[in-house]
């Protein structure tokens, strides 16, 4: 089961109290579902500036069954590199003459004539923050499923209101984001809830490699890993028409 979520986002600067339901009990233990509950974003350094930890802070509290992480520059490239481990292997990238691939990322060690381009590469290719977040959290949401929430993303609704327990992938529109987007079928992607393994995502961190491998990066990242790129990976795995403007499938 798929669908678009009606989330209620703000970009209100105060930062919002939630207040309990009486009806709901958090001792109750919370029912299995597809998307884990993992609750995570990402930033360029340790720590979030006072009002982006107020607005993150919102998804903690309406969310205390989830587990929460925060990835800064260090963890990100760790959490990159281990996809490399030939023992978590998800990914088969190409194989590329040597003076090529060094061109991406040198290294000292002697090498045959060809050699397979890793993720590492890729992602040291990537000099903007914004574009190697991106790659890392595709990556992530790949490898372990979940729910991305951009940073400056107020709450005001329980995840439990927007996910329910046989839901494999729940977006948001771009208005429903922040964005600015004139076609309703234009997912954003600060708001990514997914079960692991979605292909996707798979999808869209093979197409950010080729076009890193061709060095064809645009001068506007949306085309290549922004909403743009996400919204046409989406529509294809779901046998949509990109080009109708409006998710019409029941099954989303």
């Amino acid at each position: 089961k798929r669908k678009v979520a009606p989330l209620r986002f703000s970009r209100a600067k105060k930062l919002y109290v939630h207040i309990p339901d009486a009806q709901r009990s958090l001792q109750e233990a919370p029912q299995p579902q597809k998307i884990p509950r993992l609750l995570f974003s990402c930033g360029r350094q340790q720590g979030l500036p006072t009002g982006l930890f107020e607005s993150f802070e919102t998804w903690t509290e309406l969310n205390p069954e989830y587990s929460v992480k925060f990835f800064e520059d260090k963890a990100m490239s760790r959490f990159v590199s281990s996809m490399d481990n030939p023992q978590r292997r998800g990914f088969k990238l190409p194989m590329v003459p040597v003076p090529e691939r060094r061109g991406l990322a040198k290294r000292s060690n002697d090498a045959p004539k060809e050699e397979e381009v890793l993720l590492t590469d890729i992602y040291a290719a990537l000099v903007a923050p914004d574009m190697r977040e991106a790659l890392f959290k595709y990556l992530y949401l790949h490898a372990h499923g979940g729910v991305f929430v951009a940073a400056d993303l107020v709450a005001v609704a329980p995840l439990e209101d927007m996910i329910s327990r046989n839901d494999t992938i729940v977006m948001a529109t771009g208005d429903q984001a922040g964005g600015r987007m004139n076609e309703a079928a234009v997912v954003s992607e600060k708001f990514i809830a997914v079960a692991p393994q979605q292909q996707f995502l798979r999808d869209l961190v093979y197409s950010i490699a080729a076009e890193v491998l061709k060095r064809t990066i645009p001068s506007r990242p949306d085309r290549l890993m922004g909403n743009s790129a996400l919204t046409t990976a989406l529509h294809q795995q779901l046998n949509l028409d990109v080009g109708s403007g409006r998710l019409n499938d029941n099954t989303l």
